[in-house]
């Protein structure tokens, strides 16, 4: 088990930063309920919580907010392949399996009473290894697809040198946790937000011959472009594509997924091969648009373990000829 950050409530109160009195406290709040659940979590053997975490579909009916989400996001990406009735059960699915993530990650972060080997199997590594041959790091491609969490920590157990760009969760104390818990496993973690010291870090990591893992499957509010994602324009993460295109760092697609027996399976995909054409804009798009296509295609193949409850779609381009 790993000590709980000091977030006291004088700490909280007196933190920097504009936040009124009420967000600070109902921040407080947040975290002491958070590290509540954690605690008695283990007062239970593992075993009890992995079928426990089962009970996640619950989250659909009392959670509101994040079903309407769900919901609207399966109708925009399936409503014309799948009933509502079908839809419904992908969400369910997905409340399911995220409840299951999150006790996976107590047992196997926070308690540590799992072995990440019988728990986490690989498949493909020797294109990880290929790309590391070519010398010039390895950019991990992937999304919010099955326990995500448990990637970077695993091929860091495996041995590799794994680096993350992360972004900060608005909550210092869950925010710390966070961190810690991905540093123990040897995950070095870029902070998002350090934009003056992202790009440093992320050369300096592939220069190394490092491996530096990115979800690009998401609306993250960074530099990007628009593409296609399950048919509708989706504004997608570009930063990838214009750094392997700059470095020369090879593109391994790779996805985690729960196997119907509960556990894991990292698929490394063969290298992805860039289009280059010497028209950088053009090139950053369409190989883009590629791998969200890729990532499109794990998400159908598995479509209850993504987040459906992200607004992908929540920004469109002006007019159509944004993305084309």
């Amino acid at each position: 088990m790993v000590d709980i950050p000091d977030l006291g409530f004088l700490k909280i109160l007196t933190g920097s930063g504009l936040l009124k009195i009420k967000q600070r406290i109902s921040r407080w709040l947040a975290y002491q309920l958070a590290m509540l659940i954690v605690k008695i979590v283990g007062l239970f053997p593992s075993s009890w919580n992995l079928k426990l975490g089962k009970l996640g579909w619950l989250a659909f009916w009392v959670v509101p907010r994040e079903r309407k989400k769900a919901l609207q996001s399966l109708n925009i990406a399936l409503g014309k392949e799948l009933s509502p009735r079908e839809r419904k059960q992908i969400a369910i699915g997905t409340f399911q399996h995220l409840g299951r993530c999150f006790f996976e990650w107590v047992e196997l972060f926070y308690y540590r009473r799992l072995n990440w080997a019988d728990y986490v199997s690989i498949e493909g590594r020797e294109h990880l290894d290929q790309g590391l041959e070519l010398g010039k790091g390895v950019i991990f491609i992937s999304a919010h697809l099955g326990n995500w969490e448990l990637m970077a920590p695993y091929v860091a157990l495996l041995g590799y040198p794994v680096n993350i760009i992360a972004r900060r969760i608005n909550n210092q104390g869950i925010d710390d946790l966070m961190l810690k818990l991905r540093r123990q496993t040897g995950v070095n973690v870029i902070m998002r937000e350090q934009r003056s010291k992202v790009s440093k870090s992320v050369i300096k990591v592939l220069l190394k011959n490092e491996v530096l893992g990115i979800l690009m499957d998401q609306d993250a509010r960074v530099d990007g472009v628009f593409v296609a994602f399950f048919g509708r324009p989706a504004h997608t993460p570009s930063g990838p594509v214009a750094l392997a295109l700059a470095t020369g760092a090879a593109i391994i697609p790779a996805f985690i997924i729960r196997k119907p027996d509960g556990r894991h399976i990292l698929k490394m995909l063969p290298r992805f091969k860039l289009q280059v054409t010497g028209n950088k804009a053009r090139d950053i798009l369409d190989n883009t648009q590629a791998l969200t296509g890729i990532i499109e295609d794990y998400v159908r193949r598995y479509p209850s373990q993504w987040v459906w409850i992200h607004r992908r779609w929540r920004r469109q381009p002006q007019s159509r000829n944004n993305h084309k």
